[in-house]
């Protein structure tokens, strides 16, 4: 009776320590951060995904080719082109979502740096919304990944810069 009530005992507390792990999802994912400060002539540019390409034009009823991509000008405004619903998660219309807004380089909560957009924009309506693309690799060329779901299932959609 006593080795059950010890056993017991014990598995409330391993439960009690499990589960806030694994509700806070502890990330395994690892992220290459930028040896320094990324600077904007280093983001300016226009930015495409090749894997966001392919993965639409596999769909049967969807034989469109997508040109997922974001231009990202000197003056800090920005211009999203042709990204579906699911890769920007948001109140938007439709499959295909164009937008503008402004663009920045910042620190997200977890520290590391990220294109911050501050959209204006969307559809050809008013609407505002803020999002992050994570910039990830030690030196430049950077890409900018957006994870599909949970980070560390690894499904993710990179944006490269086109020179």
């Amino acid at each position: 009776m006593i080795r059950n009530n010890c056993f017991r005992s014990l598995l409330i507390r391993l439960t009690c320590l499990l589960i806030p792990a694994i509700a806070c999802g502890y990330p395994t994912v690892h992220i290459e951060e930028p040896r320094r400060t990324p600077t904007n002539e280093e983001i300016e540019g226009n930015w495409i995904s090749e894997r966001c390409r392919s993965m639409e034009s596999r769909r049967e009823d969807n034989p469109r080719i997508w040109t997922c991509s974001w231009e990202f000008n000197s003056d800090s405004t920005f211009v999203m082109r042709d990204v579906p619903e699911w890769l920007m998660v948001g109140n938007w219309k439709g499959e295909e979502n164009s937008g503008s807004g402004k663009w920045t380089i910042e620190k997200n909560v977890q520290g590391n740096w990220v294109v911050s957009l501050d959209f204006s924009l969307v559809n050809d309506e008013e609407y505002h919304v803020q999002r992050r693309l994570l910039i990830y690799g030690k030196d430049p060329p950077y890409s900018l990944p957006v994870f599909l779901g949970d980070a560390d299932a690894g499904r993710t959609i990179v944006f490269t810069k086109v020179e």
